[in-house]
């Protein structure tokens, strides 16, 4: 797949928005792109931490969440440390509570990627533009022709769970700092 190889180069978390732009598409196919990126038996660093947090949220969001569990389950036999364990059964939980109340913007139409894409375009400036540049060519190719839906009373670009990011990045993580600037 197209996503796959272009991943495989260029990280998911390129830049901040880089992974915003990527979160526009559907969550299994997400999910499914994840997975070839992740090793579950060699979880070393923030990057190896980042691809399994965005992995098991794809998952649960796809409708998948005891598989989420089962992978989560699967990557504290193989090492992950106690913190991050309890941080991620966290997060999905969020999510699922997030979803229960159909407050968060999942796509369940590809006219629904198209908005939640747009959404995200419009916040980017002319560098990260230019950062995205590949990425933002594919997913032009995917969605051209579609026409966006409408948000309705969704949480818009996934800021329902940024607290929980920043978090994330600030107590399990690796290198305990914030790179991202949030707005």
């Amino acid at each position: 797949m197209i996503l796959i190889d272009y991943f495989k180069k260029t990280r998911v978390d390129k830049t901040y928005n880089t992974a915003r732009i990527f979160s526009t598409l559907f969550p299994d196919v997400r999910a499914n792109i994840l997975s070839a990126l992740i090793n579950l038996k060699q979880i070393k660093d923030r990057y190896d931490e980042d691809v399994l947090h965005r992995y098991l949220l794809a998952l649960v969001k796809s409708g998948r969440k005891t598989k989420a569990y089962r992978v989560l389950d699967e990557a504290k036999k193989n090492g992950i440390n106690d913190n991050l364990y309890i941080y991620e059964k966290d997060s999905i939980g969020k999510i699922v509570e997030g979803m229960n109340k159909n407050e968060l913007p999942i796509p369940q139409k590809i006219e629904d990627c198209k908005r939640n894409y747009n959404n995200v375009l419009k916040t980017l400036d002319s560098h990260e533009i230019e950062e995205n540049s590949g990425l933002i060519t594919i997913m032009d190719t995917l969605l051209k022709q579609i026409e966006p839906s409408q948000m309705g009373d969704k949480i818009p670009d996934q800021r329902y769970i940024l607290k929980y990011t920043k978090e994330f990045y600030s107590r399990f993580s690796s290198r305990a700092i914030i790179k991202y600037k949030y707005k």
